[in-house]
């Protein structure tokens, strides 16, 4: 973020720089707030702080400083590039300091910040402080001694000028709480980053232990650590709207509403394939609306390799008649990921990404995979908390599953598109439960379909392709 005015404007409020907090908890943080930030070693509380840090000061141009014992500058600002945060930028324009103490130990550290807290705030005028950790100072302390120096020095300094402190303090690993020496009672507010481990992968929760005069409508999030963001919060939007209500794409062609009935932007299709197969029928569906309206689209699968989804969609252009580079050329990716390697969190992370990236159609192929690695319901947690973010962009989701796992599957889709076995044919069964054009609920209706019947209305209602040719 840039700013064109030399002039500094005292916020309001700090934001957190992370759009799903500032929502949470509006209005962000008063100025003449305590934080506490405490963690396990790498669970993300140096990026988060710093993150708050670096919007503030780029965007207010107010002045920030960051004291650390544990890391060389040249070190910590390469790290942060990784997340798209300029220290450099900020050093350059005079709104950023970087202070290494990384030799002092003991009373002599506990000197230097004080005195160097009180150079800064009260002397210079910078308005965000943070201290790296915090963990070395209250272990040379009593409980007398860090309570007189938590609230006689370095609460009055941040009260007294409206600045804002950040402390961050270390967890060991597989510990949620420490002796703070009563500091969690003088701060403002208590972030705690947590790091769990299920089947060898890493999930992050952020919890909200305090924050006080605000509510904490949920004490624990999920989180990422993204390359070019750095922490994200992982949860849906408050509130669901139509992504742009003016300017809603539905698309729909013959063939496909027989099945649909026309797909608005924001929808999320769950087709449920009891038969254990997808038909070349529904990938001809799709290839015919991306033919029809120039989508771009992307494909995860979870079950297959990309070469054979290309073959699929080669096949499905077959069907329809045309050449396949019509369709594979619309799409912005093909991929195929191994549940192993990631969290639910990870994979949310993935998958939000594309959706931000304004992609029209996105299709999650072979949704039992994660159904048998992981436990149901974190999969319906992550795949309910995706249903409501597409709500609010301008993609359409399909997400293709072999069989209802869950009671609380079919929930989130707006469509349930089944495909059935009838003696030896194949059956579309498809439930809508709401209209194209609303995002509230309504009547569920029912169209059913034979696989040949669509399969025939495909053959029988191709598209003209675009000549190459040119007349002399």
């Amino acid at each position: 973020m840039s700013i064109d005015s030399e002039q500094s404007t005292i916020p309001r409020n700090y934001v957190f720089g992370d759009e799903v907090l500032d929502q949470l908890l509006a209005g962000g943080i008063e100025p003449g707030s305590l934080i506490l930030v405490l963690g396990h070693p790498g669970a993300g509380k140096s990026t988060f702080a710093t993150r708050i840090v670096f919007e503030n000061v780029m965007r207010y141009n107010i002045k920030g400083v960051y004291l650390s014992f544990a890391e060389t500058k040249a070190k910590f600002y390469s790290y942060m590039r990784r997340f798209n945060i300029d220290l450099e930028l900020a050093e350059k324009k005079q709104l950023f300091e970087f202070v290494q103490m990384l030799t002092m130990s003991g009373k002599d550290l506990l000197d230097f910040t004080v005195s160097t807290l009180g150079q800064k705030v009260l002397g210079e005028g910078y308005s965000i402080a943070v201290v790296d950790s915090i963990t070395p100072i209250l272990n040379v302390l009593t409980t007398d001694e860090a309570r007189a120096f938590l609230h006689s020095t370095l609460y009055n300094l941040v009260s007294n000028t409206n600045a804002l402190l950040i402390l961050i303090a270390d967890l060991p690993f597989a510990v949620e709480t420490v002796d703070l020496r009563g500091l969690e009672f003088i701060a403002d507010a208590v972030f705690v980053f947590k790091t769990r481990i299920e089947k060898g992968l890493i999930h992050r929760f952020m919890e909200i232990r305090k924050f006080r005069g605000k509510p904490i409508p949920m004490a624990e999030i999920p989180f990422s650590i993204e390359d070019g963001r750095g922490v994200r919060m992982l949860l849906s939007p408050t509130v669901i709207q139509p992504p742009y209500t003016a300017s809603v794409t539905s698309y729909s062609d013959e063939c496909s509403n027989l099945v649909w009935r026309g797909l608005a932007s924001g929808s999320y299709v769950g087709v449920v394939a009891t038969c254990n197969v997808i038909p070349l029928t529904f990938w001809a569906l799709l290839a015919r609306i991306v033919f029809s309206y120039g989508a771009n689209y992307g494909i995860i699968s979870f079950r297959d390799s990309p070469e054979n989804i290309k073959n699929i969609l080669r096949n499905a252009a077959g069907l329809m008649k045309i050449p396949p580079h019509y369709i594979l050329n619309k799409a912005a990716f093909i991929e195929s990921i191994h549940p192993a390697a990631y969290s639910t969190q990870q994979l949310e992370t993935i998958i939000r990404n594309y959706i931000d990236s304004n992609i029209q159609i996105l299709v999650l192929d072979g949704i039992e995979s994660l159904y048998l690695y992981y436990d149901p319901i974190l999969v319906d947690r992550m795949l309910k908390s995706i249903s409501m973010y597409v709500k609010s962009s301008p993609s359409v989701m399909f997400e293709l599953v072999d069989n209802i796992y869950t009671q609380s599957q079919t929930m989130r889709y707006d469509i349930i598109h089944k495909i059935l076995c009838d003696q030896e044919k194949l059956l579309h069964s498809a439930t809508t439960t709401r209209t194209s054009t609303s995002y509230l609920r309504t009547p569920s209706y029912i169209v059913k379909v034979y696989d040949d019947d669509l399969a025939k209305c495909i053959e029988t209602h191709p598209f003209t392709v675009p000549s190459t040719s040119q007349s002399g």
